[in-house]
C-alpha cells in the first residue's frame, strides 16, 4: 500500500488514471484500497474480485507496452461522507502511427479509509455504440 494518503476521491482517481498512463502497476494498486472485497472489470472482461486478481488484471495491462493517454471526463458524481461514486467518459488515446482513439464509459467506486480515499471498484465497458472513436477495433484494457 502507498503511503500516499488522497484526501478527497477525485485526488485518487486523478493518482490513479496518472499511474494507469505511466503504467506503474504499483502505483495503480495504491490507489486501491487494501481489501479483499475490491472489484475490477476490464471491457467484455470477468469480474476480477480481490486484491490478486486485480493487480494480476493490471500487470497484464502494464507489461503490454502499450502507451495510452486518459482525458477522462466526469458524467457524473455521487458522494457521500464514505463512498463516492463516478462515472465518467474515458476519451483514451494509444500511442502509434496513426495513432487510435477509443471511447470508454467507466464507473469508480471509492471509499474513504483509515488511509483516505480508495477505490473499491472499477468497472470499464466501449461507450456508445461500442466501436473505437478511430476506425477498426481497438483492445484497450
Amino acid at each position: 500500500m502507498s503511503e500516499k494518503k488522497f484526501d478527497t476521491a477525485i485526488e485518487a482517481e486523478a493518482f490513479f488514471y496518472g499511474a494507469l498512463e505511466k503504467g506503474e502497476l504499483s502505483d495503480i494498486m495504491s490507489a486501491w484500497a487494501d481489501d479483499e472485497t475490491v472489484v475490477c472489470i476490464h471491457p467484455m472482461g470477468p469480474a476480477l474480485e480481490g486484491q490478486a486478481a486485480v493487480r494480476d488484471g493490471w500487470q497484464v495491462i502494464c507489461e503490454s507496452g502499450q502507451s495510452l493517454t486518459f482525458n477522462v471526463v466526469s458524467v457524473r458524481y455521487e458522494e457521500s461522507d464514505d463512498l463516492a461514486v463516478h462515472v465518467v467518459r474515458e476519451e483514451i488515446t494509444m500511442a502509434g502511427e496513426p495513432p487510435k482513439e477509443a471511447l470508454m464509459l467507466a464507473t469508480n467506486i471509492y471509499r474513504r479509509t483509515d488511509d483516505g480515499w480508495r477505490m473499491i471498484m472499477h468497472h470499464s465497458s466501449p461507450g456508445a455504440s461500442g466501436e473505437s472513436v478511430s476506425s477498426g477495433p481497438v483492445v484497450l484494457h
